[in-house]
């Protein structure tokens, strides 16, 4: 048995100013933090079956949000992501898993909830 297909461990810069996001994927090719399966619809990437990630520093406030890649769009675009859950995880040790059907790429954000700061995430992905 072999371990996640997707696996790491992500910091963002979460700004104080409550519901906006952290710096995650831009359309212009920002840093990418956060996101799984790419390029996602390639014939080779294995789809997402499931996502687990837990919060090891969060802001006060900040929420982690799931969202998922539209069917047959491009991962590298922001706009091709609809929110799937928001409030994901909302505080720090707390394991969040999330069981998906064969979708093709997923992007973890955080929203700030007016504190600034640094979010750090773990995350494994089938």
């Amino acid at each position: 048995m072999s371990g996640p297909s997707y696996r790491g461990s992500v910091s963002y810069t979460v700004p104080v100013t409550s519901g906006t996001y952290a710096d995650d994927l831009t359309a212009t090719g920002g840093s990418n933090q956060g996101l799984l399966a790419m390029p996602a619809n390639d014939g080779i990437s294995p789809p997402l079956l499931g996502v687990t990630a837990v919060a090891e520093a969060l802001p006060a406030g900040a929420t982690v949000e799931l969202w998922i890649l539209r069917p047959d769009a491009d991962p590298t675009a922001l706009a091709s992501y609809v929110l799937a859950i928001a409030n994901w995880i909302s505080g720090i040790n707390v394991l969040a898993t999330q069981v998906l059907t064969s979708v093709a790429g997923a992007l973890i954000r955080v929203k700030s909830g007016g504190t600034a700061g640094t979010a750090t995430l773990d995350y494994w992905a089938d």
